[in-house]
């Protein structure tokens, strides 16, 4: 499972009813809109949770999971992962195919993106219609673009891209709300860190 749900209980519901079992549940980053959920799916399943070192540590504090700006949401701290990724990059076994998890920060200082074949699913580092926002406490216009130049060395025009908002998309389709300086390769020594 990647990210969460804010009904964990229809998510658990759906898990008996079809006799499934989750192996991980992979985040792409610590705001609410994403981890949502997550603790009580832990707690009743009893499954690990895993994502970047940052996304650990800053999903743990309503002001960094952003529950305490939003009227309307109760404000809470996660408890931190069970793995995290360290490094840059890590691969994932997984019965049906390794997954592949990117670090990329921008949108947030704890965003990961995950391969798994020809899809990627990039929470909010990269969106299928319209700009990434780097406007809320963390984000980093300029790590954002170093993430994007990144995944483009990495990414097929033809690959699908399921973002954290909106629909499923080509890359190809994608690039157009990249910035044109990320549009670019990143340099031969170029390292995100």
């Amino acid at each position: 499972m990647i990210d969460g749900d804010a009904n964990p209980y229809g998510l658990i519901s759906m898990l008996k009813d079809k006799n499934l079992t989750l192996l991980y549940i992979l985040l792409t980053h610590e705001h609410f809109d994403h981890c949502q959920g997550l603790d009580e799916i832990r707690r009743i399943t009893g499954v690990k949770l895993g994502c970047t070192t940052s996304c650990s540590r800053l999903m743990g504090c309503s002001k960094t999971n952003l529950t305490a700006y939003y009227p309307g949401v109760e404000p809470f701290a996660m408890e931190p992962a069970d793995f995290v990724m360290e490094g840059a990059r890590m691969i994932l076994p997984l019965p049906g195919g390794d997954a592949e998890l990117l670090y990329a920060p921008g949108h947030s200082p704890g965003g990961m993106c995950i391969r798994m074949g020809r899809a990627w699913f990039t929470g909010d580092t990269l969106l299928t219609e319209g700009t990434v926002p780097c406007h809320l406490p963390g984000g980093n216009r300029t790590l954002l673009s170093q993430t994007h130049r990144m995944l483009r060395t990495h990414m097929r025009p033809d690959d699908m891209i399921y973002p954290g908002h909106g629909r499923p998309a080509m890359f190809a389709e994608c690039e157009r709300w990249m910035a044109p300086e990320e549009r670019k390769p990143p340099l031969e020594n170029t390292r995100i860190s």
